[in-house]
C-alpha cells in the first residue's frame, strides 16, 4: 500500500516525470506503474466511494497510474481506466528509458512498435500485437480474465497478464518474465514469441539487433539454411565469440541438425559447424522425423 513515505515518493515521481515531459507530445509522456495489493479492487468513475464502480482489477495486476487526488489514483489497466483507492497500490520502481533497447528484425524485416520495447530483469519485452500480427496471427483480449489469446494456423496460445505460465496448444509454457500491460499494450518476452512460433531468436551485440526467425505457417520446422548473396561464416560453437572454422558459399544449402541461442548447427562436407540464423535464409518444411537432440 502507499504509506506516507511511498505517497511522498509517488507524488515526487509524478512531479519529476511532469517536468521531464513538459512540452512533449502525449505519446512521449511516461507514467508510474503500480501493482494491486488486494485480492480485488473496485475501479470507480471518480476519486471517491460516491462514484460509480465501472470495473475491477485483481491482485498483483500491473496498472499505469495517470494521476493522484485525495488518496485516490487514476489508473489504466488494459482498456479499463478509472480511479482506485491508493491504499491498494504498490508503486513499482521506475527504470529509466533504455536508449540501448535493440532493434527487432522478424524474418528479415524490421518490426515497428507503437510502444517501445523494454528490458525487465535482463529480458526484452516487446508489444505482443506488433510481432504476432506481423506474421498473420489473430489476437483477442478477455478483460474479465486479463488474458490474451493468439491464433495462427494450427497454433493456439493463451497468455494471462502477470503470470509466468502461458499455454501453447494446451500445454503449459513457463516464462522468465510475466506478460504485462503498459500504455494499453501487452508486453511479452521476445524469446517466448519466437519459440512459441517454432522459430528461434538471435542477438547481434555489435549492431544491437535481435533477429527472430519464424516459420511462414504453423507446425513447420527449420530443415536447412541457404547462404544468400555472399558467403557466411561457420563457427565452432553457437555464438559470435566462437572461432570461424569455414564458410558456406553463396546459394549453398546446408541441413540443420540443431538450434541454440539463435544459431543453427549444420553439416557441410561431413563437418558439423554453427551459423547465425540472421545471416542465412531458412528452409522450412513438415515431413521430417525429428530425433532427440534436434530442435523441437
Amino acid at each position: 500500500m502507499l504509506g506516507k513515505r511511498n505517497k511522498i515518493f509517488f507524488i515526487s515521481l509524478l512531479a519529476f516525470l511532469g517536468l521531464l515531459t513538459a512540452g512533449l507530445p502525449a505519446a512521449h509522456a511516461q507514467a508510474a506503474t503500480a501493482s494491486i495489493t488486494a485480492s480485488v479492487v473496485n475501479v470507480r468513475s471518480g476519486p471517491g466511494t460516491a462514484y460509480q464502480i465501472i470495473g475491477k482489477v485483481n491482485a498483483e495486476s500491473l496498472v499505469t497510474i495517470l494521476d493522484i487526488e485525495s488518496g485516490w489514483a487514476k489508473i489504466r489497466s488494459g482498456e479499463l481506466q478509472g480511479w482506485v483507492n491508493d491504499d491498494f497500490l504498490a508503486v513499482e520502481e521506475q527504470e529509466p528509458p533504455d536508449a540501448a533497447v535493440p532493434q527487432v528484425i522478424l524474418n528479415g524485416k524490421p518490426v515497428s512498435f507503437t510502444v517501445s520495447p523494454r528490458m525487465v530483469n535482463n529480458r526484452l519485452l516487446v508489444p505482443l500485437r506488433s510481432v504476432f500480427e506481423a506474421i498473420g496471427s489473430t489476437i483477442k483480449w478477455d478483460q474479465a480474465t486479463q488474458t490474451a489469446s493468439i491464433a495462427r494456423h494450427n497454433l493456439a496460445i493463451m497468455l494471462p497478464i502477470n503470470s509466468t505460465t502461458a499455454t501453447v496448444n494446451g500445454k503449459a509454457w513457463k516464462l522468465d518474465v510475466p506478460a504485462q500491460v503498459a500504455q494499453q499494450q501487452i508486453l511479452v518476452p521476445l524469446r517466448f514469441v519466437a519459440e512459441s512460433l517454432g522459430g528461434c531468436v538471435g542477438w547481434d551485440s555489435d549492431i544491437n539487433t535481435v533477429y527472430i526467425t519464424a516459420p511462414a505457417a504453423g507446425g513447420a520446422k527449420p530443415l536447412a539454411v541457404e547462404a544468400g548473396s555472399a558467403k557466411v561464416n561457420l563457427r565452432s560453437g553457437p555464438g559470435l565469440n566462437y572461432s570461424v572454422t569455414g564458410s558456406a558459399l553463396s546459394g549453398e544449402t546446408l541441413p540443420i541438425l540443431d538450434e541454440e541461442n539463435g544459431f543453427f548447427k549444420v553439416k557441410r562436407q561431413g563437418t558439423e559447424a554453427w551459423v547465425a540464423s540472421w545471416v542465412v535464409n531458412v528452409v522450412w518444411g513438415y515431413n521430417v522425423e525429428w530425433k532427440p537432440g534436434m530442435m523441437d
